[in-house]
This record gives C-alpha cells, sequence and structure tokens, in this order.
C-alpha cells in the first residue's frame, strides 16, 4: 500500500508545482499521506458529483477550469489523470480542485493517450448531460494537447 501513496504524493507534487489546482502535498511516510484538506470547518468540499448545478454561466465556467487543469497536467506536469470523473473533482469556492490522482501515468506511459480520451471523455459527457453545448472531444484533444491555448464554447 505504501506504493500507492508515494505515488500519489510524486504526482501530487509535480501537479502542484505546475500549476495545477490539487490539494498541497506536505509528506508521505509508509502508507500516509499529508496534504492540504480541501473544505471548511472539518467539512470536506463537495464533489462534483454532489453539486446542483443550473446556472449556466456557472457550469461553463466549471468546465473551462476543469479544462484548463488538464491542460496544465499534461503540458507542464507531463501527466494524465487517468480517471477523471466527476468523482475526482472537488468545488471549492470559485476553484476546481482536482484529486484521487494515485493512478496518474506520465505521457511515456503506452496508454497515455487512451486515457486522456477517457478522462476528456468523461467530463464532457457529465456536462453534455447539465446541457452544456461542450466541444467535440477532437477540439477538446486538441485543446489540451496542442498549441492553441483559447478553448470556445460557442457550439
Amino acid at each position: 500500500m505504501s506504493i500507492w501513496a508515494r505515488k500519489e504524493f510524486s504526482n501530487l507534487k509535480r501537479m502542484w508545482e505546475s500549476g495545477v489546482r490539487v490539494p498541497k502535498p506536505y509528506c508521505v511516510k509508509n502508507n500516509v499521506l499529508v496534504m492540504e484538506f480541501i473544505g471548511k470547518d472539518g467539512v470536506r468540499a463537495p464533489l462534483l458529483k454532489e453539486v446542483k448545478l443550473t446556472d449556466p454561466d456557472e457550469i461553463r465556467n466549471i468546465f473551462m477550469k476543469i479544462m484548463k487543469n488538464v491542460r496544465l497536467m499534461y503540458k507542464k506536469a507531463m501527466l494524465v489523470h487517468a480517471d477523471l470523473s466527476e468523482y475526482n473533482v472537488m468545488l471549492y469556492g470559485d476553484d476546481v480542485v482536482i484529486i484521487d490522482v494515485s493512478q496518474a501515468v506520465h505521457l511515456n506511459h503506452p496508454q497515455a493517450f487512451a486515457f486522456l480520451v477517457r478522462d476528456l471523455s468523461n467530463v464532457r459527457n457529465f456536462f453534455m448531460k447539465l446541457g452544456l453545448a461542450t466541444p467535440s472531444l477532437n477540439d477538446l484533444i486538441n485543446y489540451v494537447i496542442g498549441e492553441d491555448e483559447s478553448l470556445e464554447l460557442e457550439y
């Protein structure tokens, strides 16, 4: 089990240092990982899945923040989450916080691209169910891995 704690710590540290909004990692020893608590007064922030979102501007804003974090994860940390969904994103104030990164893989992993496609599909499908007209999967892939830093939601 300590291997997973060390891997999660390493992934969190790499992401945090790259500007990805994840819980700040502090230390790891054996199977214990100490990281920033995301919440207030001992109550954790809700997962994206647990929040009822109805405001179209808020939905669009959250989607864009997630995509920007996925892009940073890919371009700067050189990692793919590999299990990203509405269950691994917390909403904390105006922030989105990506969690559960122990299974994240480096871009040189043979399945990294397939994992990226699955991550983007999961997030896209969730937001489509909320009524957001999301970009195509190909456009999202191009945004994450490409040079163009703009992503338009006017579809």
